[in-house]
């Protein structure tokens, strides 16, 4: 592991939050109607398959160690809800 990283949480999250962003719904069917439900389904897609797995492993990574859960807030969650 390199020195800028302590654990593989850490790995995984700098990985993900370029990844995330790729992967954000950007619905723009000209009504509510229509965007909401692409938006709403999309963390059911986002728990399946390995970004499923790696969504479960930066829960834990968070659970166990409180920097940790700062640093996914700050680098992950918080900036996606302002997308939203």
């Amino acid at each position: 592991m390199s020195r800028r990283y302590r654990s593989k949480g850490e790995v995984v999250l700098d990985a993900l939050v370029g990844f995330a962003f790729t992967q954000l719904p950007d619905p723009d069917t000209g009504s509510l109607r229509g965007d909401l439900p692409a938006l709403l389904t999309a963390p059911s897609r986002a728990g399946r398959g390995v970004a499923g797995d790696l969504n479960r492993a930066l829960a834990v990574e968070a659970l166990q160690d409180d920097e940790f859960a700062a640093r996914l807030w700050h680098k992950l969650i918080a900036v996606r809800r302002e997308a939203v």
